[in-house]
Parts: structure tokens; sequence; C-alpha cells
């Protein structure tokens, strides 16, 4: 977080700030949550201004979260708003759940995105909310959200330990048109530029190389835009296809997984939870007509997406990311009952026509 806070301080520089504020919600272990405003002296030089401190609070409890969000939006009123979320997280997954978590991470607090779109839903429409955090470009989470933002920038799979490089994503956040572009373009640009495709699968071992922080973050990046305002057709064309091809029988072979981790949610029979949409569709259409129709649809909600040829996973070290389309969906299976019931939930198992198909 210290780190992160530095680049923006530097992003900052180039950013108006007469014109433009940068509001940062700062909560970690050493100290008190603190509401910090960035500016710039007559100098230019960059400043931090302590606008507020709080009592230690659970900042991922959707009212505490609601009433921050709401007090920045009162008191720095704007033509338009961006929301940067930065934690642990695990895309549309439940909270609580063994080492699980949906979105956060305060003292092992965590909130599920059902409860994000409760935030979001009593406060300003947003521009673009920014994931810098782990899984988070799920159409589920995407679907949930799509009422309150124009654009959801994040990846669909593991980001760097180091996050995003604020200090040219800062300046690409005020841009006044094309921001989410912007965001993810230099997001990836940035890994892009040191990315060493010489890393191997399993070449470094997180558990074990404790020097892995400052070794292995040239093994590349993902990140894509989704569109909020095609997601409602892109589900409707989706579950037109899912109701006509998919089964209790389906199963994930064959299609990409953009999770590699082992063993860790373990309450759910080790499920892997983020598929390629792509590859999915592409599976149980067999790349037919209708899935080219499909294709279409998906191209206009998910306008960018970049990434580099291989990502890196802290399971299993680099692999490759060939063919994929930057946007993930769950799959279904009888060994995880109470993963599926969860998932009922999402208005995205009902409108993508899950709930046509016995699962």
């Amino acid at each position: 977080a210290e780190a992160d806070f530095n680049e923006m301080l530097e992003g900052m520089k180039s950013v108006d700030d007469q014109n433009n504020n940068l509001i940062i919600y700062w909560d970690d272990k050493d100290s008190k949550p603190r509401l910090i405003r960035l500016y710039k002296d007559k100098n230019g030089t960059v400043k931090q201004e302590r606008l507020q401190d709080y009592a230690e609070q659970n900042s991922v409890d959707t009212e505490i979260m609601k009433s921050i969000l709401n007090q920045v939006y009162s008191e720095y009123p704007a033509d338009s708003y961006g929301l940067v979320l930065w934690s642990h997280a695990d895309g549309w997954a439940p909270y609580p759940g063994v080492k699980s978590r949906s979105f956060g991470d305060d003292g092992g607090n965590s909130m599920n995105i059902a409860d994000l779109r409760k935030v979001l839903e009593g406060t300003r429409y947003l521009n673009f909310v920014f994931f810098d955090a782990c899984f988070m470009q799920a159409a589920e989470v995407a679907y949930e959200l799509r009422q309150y933002t124009d654009y959801i920038v994040c990846s669909p799979t593991e980001i760097p330990a180091p996050g995003a490089p604020y200090q040219v994503v800062v300046p690409a956040m005020f841009e006044d048109e094309d921001a989410a572009k912007k965001i993810a373009e230099t997001y990836y640009t940035n890994y892009a530029n040191t990315y060493n495709a010489e890393i191997r699968e399993g070449e470094y071992s997180p558990w074990k190389d404790r020097n892995y922080l400052t070794n292995i973050w040239v093994a590349g990046v993902s990140s894509a835009v989704v569109d909020c305002s095609k997601l409602e057709a892109l589900a409707t064309v989706t579950g037109e296809l899912v109701s006509k091809y998919v089964d209790a029988s389906i199963t994930s072979d064959n299609v990409y997984c953009y999770d590699k981790r082992k063993g860790y949610s373990y309450d759910y029979n080790n499920s892997k939870l983020y598929y390629d949409f792509a590859y999915f569709m592409k599976k149980i259409t067999g790349d037919n007509d209708e899935y080219k129709i499909w294709e279409q649809f998906f191209k206009e909600a998910v306008p960018y997406y970049y990434t580099t040829p291989k990502n890196f996973s802290d399971w299993v070290g680099a692999f490759d990311m060939t063919g994929t389309c930057g946007l993930s969906i769950f799959i279904p299976r009888s060994s995880s009952p109470k993963l599926n019931e969860f998932y009922r939930d999402y208005q995205w198992y009902n409108d993508a026509g899950w709930v046509n198909t016995g699962w």
C-alpha cells in the first residue's frame, strides 16, 4: 500500500489538480483508516492533505463503505467519478469461505459482490470501476454491477503482487475520453515493457523463494475493459445458446481455465472458478455460425483486452494465455453443490440461461 501511495504521488505530477481530485481511503495494519487528498502546492510539488481519521472499522462493511463514498461525493462534487478498489479478491466467489473471499481483506473480513452492488446502488453513478485485484474480470461480477458504472477494468486472472503502476495509471484515470481504455492500456504496457518470456512454468516457487517479489514480476499481466451498456445484449444471446446446448452433462474439459490454484478452495471440492468465456461458448456450439454471431456481441461488451503471451500464478509460475478472451465465467459441476447453490443467486445465472439447464 505504501509503495502504491508513493506511485500515486508521482502520478499526480501530471494531473491538473485544479479541475481533478484524487481522494484516497487508506486502511492498513499499521494505522487507523484515514482519508487523504493529493494536491500540488504553488511550486507544483505534490502534497497530501489529511482530510479525516476514522476509528478502527471494518472497511469492507457495506454501510461503512457506502458512507465513506458518499462523504467524498458530497464534499468533492465532480462532473464524473471513477472508483479504484485495491485489495485481495476472488471474483464472484462466496465469503465467508475457507481461504476464499469475494472482494477485500480487512483483518480477514471481505464482502460478497452482492454487498458491493448494494454499496454502488446507494452512491453516485461511476464512469469506471477499476479493480486492482485478482480474478475480478468475471462475467458474473460485471453483470451484477452493470447498472452503476459505464466500464469495469480489471484482470481475469491473478495480478502481479505490486499491483497497478499508479505513476502511469493515475494520469490515465483523469483522461477526458476513454479513461477506462487508458487505465487498462497503461497498466498492461508497464508490465509488457519488462516482460520476460523466458520465465517458465514452475521456475519460481513463491512459497519457497522469498525473494520472488523482485525477481518474477516480469512474467506478464492481463487487463480487460467491459462496456456495461453491452452486457444485457450479451446475456441474452448467451442465454439462447446456453439454454440450447448445455445440460447437466456439461463439463469443463477442453475449456481454458484462468484459475491455476491447487487445493485453495477446499471447502468447494477444489473447484476451479474461472474459465474463459469464449473457449466455453466455442466448445458448446462447436464453433458454428451461432458462435460467430455470439462473438460479435462479445466483442462489443469487451472492447479492449491486453495480455502478454504468458501470465504468472503464485501456484504454477508462468502459464500460457494463448487464445484467451479476457473475461471468465463459472462452469457448475456436480461435485460442488454448495457453490452451485450460491451461484444461483447471481443475476447472470438467470439472464445468461443457466436457469434453464438443470444446474
